[in-house]
């Protein structure tokens, strides 16, 4: 086989080639600098550019992809066939051209096929957001036998110190409106490069940790998983992870509470044993939302003028959710979270997918950098994850990772007696096929400075060193990065970037297209400007110890 990095490359032999003779397409995708097998979502574009998608777009009664997402892999290989291409997650497989499989139609009433036809096609091979996407051409005509690539990914983003997370997943059995099985979501996660996947099934809880186990028996996983719940509460979901699943007790464990009234509410939480992290989901969904119910008074109408009668005891805060991640209700949500930081109401910034299905919203779009220290996967602690989001150390983010610093102070950090002329270092980094058009620094949630970011084509690795003349008074620094154009909707999930069913889906900001933007926004630094050694938000009545 030949070696393909960022070019085109076919193997296929000319001799004893027949015009019936099947075409099959292997693929081999490893990891630039180690060799080893990666994990691979691979796309593939025809002739007019169309992306070829597998399956049905909906499985009914759900409004997107279940069933018909359909396993052809055989031996060691995986081969994972779905709406957005192939899952090859174990890093290989073989695919026949033009032969089709059977798969029940979108009513679930009678069997229909998908194949990939006969023809020339860009194949895109992808490993999430930390590696450098390779664009392949290949003829996969009748009678081309077989057509073999060995891919190498390089890996353009720099996360050491860092995990890939996706928080908020469900999977069917367990969640009554999940239709993808814990091994497809894995096997999707996988693909697009996830490290970390928790389970947040509806008021149960489950844990995928066999299931990894027997898709990777040989070891060497690539990703691991956290059990957790999705908790309804009064017209709001709560996530609560890690968990201890007990198969004799009512939700498998899952958290008992009263949830009305919400002082009681968070109490019940407050006192789970083990002290799991809240996270508070889609915020401004405007359906299960929390800050858009009437108990938080004018706040559900978007007015902050004072603070908010809801409590607002909770660790973590959804920015980022696959339904709610288009620029207008990402922004909703993102200007709420810095609101109530200004009032003292403080908690991580982070992103999950909420994916029920295996198209739409998938596994990693939106995530969350854990900046835990350690990064190996075979030392992870479910316990130093929940620390990580306790104390703030994350990003939320759609594709790019996004760091602000203050000497050896990071996101989620307090800076101490902080001086008024402050020295800030920011990094953005972003692979070659996430589009950053935007760098912003924002204090107490107005921007202070933005820079432009020139597309190149290539992977981004944006730094700045730069000194910010403060107040006397406490603050606090979030950076974030955007785009105008949205990422492939086949790589990270169609949901924004399209109408359905005659329904608009989430709506662009002004001046952006439909779609899943290159957003991602860091956890705030307080400064201490006072030197009281506590923060106090630019309209707190009072410090709050940090």
């Amino acid at each position: 086989m030949l070696s393909c990095v960022q070019l085109s490359c076919n193997s296929q032999s000319e001799q004893g080639k027949t015009p019936n003779m099947q075409t099959q397409l292997r693929l081999t995708v490893r990891d630039d600098d180690s060799k080893q097998p990666l994990p691979a979502l691979v796309n593939f574009r025809n002739a007019a550019g169309e992306m070829v998608t597998f399956g049905n777009f909906a499985d009914l009664p759900g409004w997107a992809q279940g069933a018909s997402a359909t396993e052809l892999g055989t031996g060691k290989g995986g081969v994972f066939a779905f709406r957005h291409g192939l899952a090859l997650w174990r890093g290989e497989g073989v695919f026949t051209v033009g032969k089709p499989w059977q798969h029940r139609d979108v009513q679930g009433a009678v069997q229909t096929t998908s194949q990939l036809p006969p023809g020339v096609y860009a194949v895109v091979v992808s490993h999430g957001v930390e590696y450098d996407a390779v664009t392949l051409q290949a003829d996969l005509s009748v009678g081309k036998g077989e057509v073999a690539f060995d891919v190498l990914l390089k890996r353009t983003v720099d996360s050491t110190g860092y995990l890939s997370a996706d928080l908020h997943t469900h999977t069917t059995p367990d969640s009554d409106d999940g239709f993808a099985t814990a091994a497809n979501h894995l096997k999707v996660a996988a693909a697009n490069g996830l490290e970390v996947l928790v389970a947040s099934n509806h008021n149960t809880l489950t844990d995928m940790a066999g299931v990894v186990t027997s898709l990777w028996p040989q070891g060497h996983a690539p990703l691991v998983t956290v059990v957790g719940e999705e908790l309804s509460g009064t017209n709001s979901h709560w996530n609560l992870f890690p968990m201890v699943r007990d198969a004799t007790k009512p939700g498998k464990g899952a958290a008992a509470v009263r949830i009305w009234p919400l002082p009681e509410f968070f109490a019940d939480l407050r006192a789970l044993p083990g002290r799991p992290i809240l996270m508070l989901n889609h915020p401004r969904l405007g359906w299960q939302a929390y800050m858009d119910e009437g108990y938080c008074g004018a706040w559900a109408k978007k007015d902050f003028s004072a603070p908010p009668p809801c409590p607002q005891d909770y660790d973590a805060t959804e920015l980022l959710n696959g339904w709610q991640s288009c620029g207008t209700r990402m922004r909703d949500a993102t200007e709420t979270w810095l609101a109530l930081a200004s009032y003292g109401f403080i908690s991580a910034a982070v992103g999950g997918s909420d994916s029920h299905y295996v198209s739409a919203m998938v596994p990693g779009y939106p995530r969350t950098w854990l900046a835990v220290g350690d990064d190996n996967l075979g030392r992870f602690s479910p316990d130093v994850m929940a620390n990580t989001v306790r104390t703030r150390h994350t990003v939320a983010s759609n594709g790019p990772l996004v760091s602000v610093r203050s000497g050896v102070f990071s996101e989620g950090d307090f800076v101490p007696n902080a001086p008024a002329e402050l020295a800030i270092s920011i990094r953005v980094q972003a692979a070659n096929w996430v589009t950053v058009d935007a760098v912003r620094l924002l204090i107490d949630g107005v921007v202070a400075k933005s820079w432009p970011i020139p597309r190149t084509g290539i992977a981004v690795d944006f730094k700045v060193d730069e000194v910010f003349s403060l107040g006397v008074a406490d603050t606090f620094v979030t950076v974030e990065t955007d785009s105008t154009e949205p990422l492939p909707p086949l790589m990270v999930g169609e949901y924004n970037a399209i109408i359905q069913y005659g329904s608009p889906k989430c709506a662009p900001r002004p001046g952006q297209a439909p779609g899943l933007p290159a957003y991602a926004v860091t956890s705030p630094l307080f400064i201490d400007r006072d030197g009281d050694g506590m923060f106090r938000g630019n309209r707190a009545a009072t410090p709050r110890a940090m």
